[in-house]
């Protein structure tokens, strides 16, 4: 059975549980794909946009998985492209499943994790909500540990792209700090361990 991945407590102050699943994300001939995920949502920044605009808005997530493959393959360079393509593909429709719209992947890079060499997958996206469209980066890190792959994200807003009014432009953008956003989600996932 899989568990998902740990992250300290202390890392996830002021992030909630809202999901826990253990499903099949992909599909690899003659082998079986287990991933067991946690999402957590930062309750704080949706509670804030909320305060602010009247309108139940998005906050941050992230997320944690554990990927299991039965029988365990070979380590190679192709089976870690592979798995990177096929959640990394993943990750953009659960966006979209959440609403965020015109997700595009915008980039891959090399990534460290615990030692680990991670792929870094970026994304960039939006999220309507009443009369407020927000601009959305969201970013999944991808490595092996042993046979078995983790995986650690996140999405966040960045800036709003269209409000009904000037003033609600103003007191959302106020909310949003993209770069400590991006620095918390990276420090999350830098404390991603195997389970």
């Amino acid at each position: 059975m899989t568990s998902a991945p740990a992250v300290p407590t202390e890392q996830l102050a002021g992030w909630r549980l809202v999901d826990e699943r253990v499903d099949t994300p992909f599909d690899i001939k003659l082998i079986t794909v287990t991933a067991h995920t946690n999402v957590y949502e930062d309750a704080e920044l949706s509670a804030a946009i909320q305060d602010s605009t009247g309108i139940e808005g998005p906050g941050r997530f992230f997320l944690t998985s554990h990927v299991v493959l039965k029988p365990q393959p070979p380590t190679s360079e192709a089976l870690r492209r592979l798995v990177t393509d096929r959640v990394a593909r993943d990750f953009a429709h659960q966006l979209r499943d959440r609403g965020f719209t015109r997700v595009e992947e915008t980039g891959r890079r090399a990534f460290s994790v615990s030692g680990a060499d991670a792929r870094l997958v970026s994304y960039e996206s939006t999220y309507a909500f009443g009369t407020i469209t927000l601009d959305v980066q969201g970013w999944l890190a991808v490595w092996q540990v042993g046979g078995d792959f983790l995986l650690a994200g996140g999405a966040y807003p960045t800036s709003v792209r269209d409000a009904a009014s000037e003033e609600t432009a103003e007191a959302v953008q106020a909310l949003l700090h993209p770069s400590e956003f991006r620095d918390d989600l990276f420090s999350l996932v830098r404390a991603v361990e195997r389970p």
